[in-house]
Order: structure tokens, then C-alpha cells, then sequence
């Protein structure tokens, strides 16, 4: 029976989704894009007067994630445009403002380095920047106060990691680390206010990838000292969907992303294709 499981475990999956909503408005919105592609890992960013989403588009062919763009137009978000593309896997693209410039710190660790974007004509072109080498961090947030702070899961050790970045100088400080032995503190997310209160999300992994969103109350944040404020199930939005591991928010919009089940010969092809990609990803690291 076990083995029987297995098997048909192969030909299940599924795609992810993009909802937003105006933050007074109780309905959610489906982001459409390109159906060659399916969408996760939604920020918001306003600028110049206009709110830009930023989305890991998952190119259903090369099973790589790529990192497109769209902007609100009559309340409605434009259907995205690629502008980084790699033949690693991309993701999580954190997209902030410092000084006179904005950056993106996209989720990169498949290339085995921490990457950062510079914005130079905003928002299609960027310039890339190495941050730091032979690592593999997920879904890299940063919050800023002060100094610019990045939240980073250490895939490889499963603990978080806190750094201090040097933006001018293109350095790393780490300051703190956090083993994460409960899957429960993966970031899922840019840092909040609400009452002057600081939160973080992060996502619950604890039974599937995604399983629901958690929002801690930082209580130290160098110390990474945090209590459980509330969690996010995804059936609370609808019964179709099983899976979440993004929240954003502009001054006007928030934005999530929600897993849709699937089953099929697509769902064992596409898992298949991923494997060989990442043995490719590996052999070319280790060169």
C-alpha cells in the first residue's frame, strides 16, 4: 500500500497564485498572467506614483523560476513582464528603496550566492551585485531601520539567519542565528507595523511546504526574540486552496500567493524535469 502511495504521489502537484485586493475592499482579486507561466511569492512596491507587483514567474517549460513585473492600472494589475532571467531558479523578489536607489534581494541559492539587484532603469533593467558566495539562503527579507537588516533561511542548516547590510560597500555583518528545528520561521514576507507594533511573517513548514502563514510580534529584533501574534490558514480564503507562504503590502494593496492541487502525467513531468535541472544545478556548482 505504501508502495502504491508513492507512485501515485508522483503524479500529484499543483500551481500557485497571485490574489490581491485594495486593503479596503473584502474581495480578492486573481493576478492573470502569461499561462505558460504560473505565479508565488508576491511584493508590493510603490513608486513614482504607481504601485508595481513583483512576482516569481515559474516558466511551466524550463520548470525555472524567473522574476517578472506588472503595474496597477485602473485597479487592476498589467499582465507581468520578465526582467531577470537566469538558468538557475529565481524567486521571492524583494524589491525596497534606499537613498537615492532602488534594490531587489531575490531569492538566488540555487546559483550558490546571494544576489542583489540594482535598479537601473526601474523597473526593467537591474544590475547584479554579488553579496556573498557559497551559500544557499531562501526567501532573503529585508527591513529597514536604521541600518538595513535581512531575515534569511539557511537552507542548509534550517535556521535564520540575521545579517546587517553595508549597501554602499556591498557587505554582509551577521549578527544573530536561530536554529529552526520547528520548520515555523521561514520568512513569508517584508516586516509590518500595526499599532506600533512590529510583526513578521513567516511561514509554517511544519507539514507541507507552505502549510499556512504565521505572524510573529518582534520582541528583540537583533536578538531574533519573537511570540506568535496569529496564523493564516488558506482555506480562511477558500476551500480550493491548501497551501500559503507569501503576504505583502503597499500603501494601498496587500497581495498573497495560495496553492492550487493538481493531479496528472503533467504534474510527474514537470516533477521530473525539476530533478534534472537541479543534478545540473549541482554539477555546475561544484565546477
Amino acid at each position: 500500500m505504501k508502495a502504491i502511495k508513492k507512485i501515485l504521489g508522483l503524479f500529484e502537484g499543483g500551481e500557485w497564485k497571485v490574489l490581491y485586493k485594495k486593503k479596503d475592499s473584502p474581495d480578492l482579486i486573481e493576478f492573470i498572467g502569461d499561462s505558460n507561466y504560473w505565479y508565488a511569492d508576491p511584493f508590493l512596491f510603490d513608486y513614482d506614483n504607481k504601485t508595481f507587483l513583483f512576482v516569481e514567474a515559474f516558466n511551466k517549460k524550463t520548470q525555472v523560476g524567473e522574476i517578472a513585473v506588472s503595474v496597477m492600472r485602473n485597479g487592476v494589475f498589467s499582465e507581468p513582464t520578465v526582467i531577470i532571467k537566469n538558468e538557475y531558479h529565481m524567486s521571492y523578489p524583494d524589491v525596497f528603496a534606499y537613498g537615492d536607489h532602488v534594490y531587489m534581494l531575490p531569492e538566488s541559492g540555487e546559483s550558490n550566492n546571494l544576489e542583489l539587484y540594482e535598479a537601473i532603469d526601474f523597473p526593467y533593467t537591474w544590475r547584479k551585485h554579488i553579496l556573498m558566495k557559497n551559500v544557499y539562503l531562501a526567501d532573503s527579507t529585508v527591513y529597514i531601520k536604521d541600518k538595513i537588516y535581512i531575515y534569511a533561511y539557511n537552507d542548509i542548516i534550517k535556521a535564520t539567519d540575521l545579517y546587517i547590510l553595508d549597501i554602499d560597500n556591498k557587505m554582509m555583518k551577521h549578527i544573530c542565528r536561530k536554529q529552526n528545528n520547528n520548520k515555523r520561521s521561514r520568512p513569508a514576507g517584508q516586516l509590518f507595523y500595526i499599532n506600533g507594533g512590529l510583526f513578521r511573517p513567516t511561514q509554517n513548514c511544519e507539514k507541507t511546504y507552505g502549510g499556512s502563514l504565521i505572524i510573529n510580534k518582534v520582541l528583540n529584533l537583533e536578538g531574533l526574540e519573537e511570540n506568535l501574534y496569529s496564523e493564516i490558514y488558506p482555506n480562511e480564503i477558500s476551500p480550493k486552496y491548501d497551501r500559503m507562504h507569501t503576504l505583502n503590502f503597499s500603501n494601498n494593496y496587500v497581495c498573497v500567493d495560495v496553492f492550487v492541487g493538481k493531479k496528472g502525467l503533467g504534474c510527474f513531468i514537470g516533477k521530473i524535469k525539476r530533478k534534472i535541472h537541479r543534478i545540473k544545478m549541482k554539477r555546475r556548482v561544484k565546477k
